[in-house]
């Protein structure tokens, strides 16, 4: 049973708190000249490239691992394959009928970049995306094949904007004498 009267042990938690403050106060005037109190400096491990490699190594087995075992899922993960590999004309006809409405949806959201990361990785991949409704590639199978090099070309079709702004550009540059000028 603890005692209820230790005057000492009021007397050292008040200090304590007095010094506390008094610290504070100090640290805060320190730091209105302009005197900021150094960060304490964090101890690391002593971290070897062996040990590096060797982490990575089992990662990748871990992997590969997954991969074997999410490869007898059902047919949705060879149509998100498919889909990633294929180009873009052959995208348009593909038949997306074994994936659900919001599987179909997040497919068609992807990014030429995701598609590419996803094609690179492999069919368990895929179907770990599918399954989160994120791109989880496989980065081990990713790095081992090609990304191919260039990216596909979105052309730009002009708006009226642009035809406005390039007129703007053209007076601007011209001093003013450009606006008669008609949109191309």
């Amino acid at each position: 049973m603890k005692k209820f009267w230790e005057p000492w042990k009021w007397f050292e938690l008040a200090m304590s708190k007095v010094l506390g403050i008094l610290l504070g106060l100090w640290q805060a005037l320190l730091s209105l000249v302009g005197i900021h109190p150094k960060a304490p400096r964090g101890t690391h491990q002593d971290i070897k490239s062996v040990d590096v490699a060797d982490a990575y190594l089992d990662e990748a087995e871990h992997q590969a691992g997954t991969d074997a075992a999410l490869s007898g899922l059902q047919e949705a993960p060879d149509v998100v394959l498919a889909y990633a590999r294929a180009s873009v004309t052959e995208r348009v006809s593909m038949d997306l009928g074994k994936l659900s409405a919001t599987e179909q949806d997040w497919l068609l959201r992807l990014t030429d970049r995701d598609l590419i990361l996803l094609s690179a990785s492999g069919r368990a991949a895929c179907a770990r995306s599918l399954q989160y409704m994120i791109v989880i590639p496989s980065l081990p199978r990713a790095k081992r094949e090609k990304l191919p090099e260039e990216l596909p070309t979105v052309l730009h079709v002009p708006t009226d904007e642009d035809h406005v702004r390039e007129r703007f550009m053209m007076s601007v540059r011209s001093g003013g004498h450009a606006l008669a000028l008609k949109p191309h």
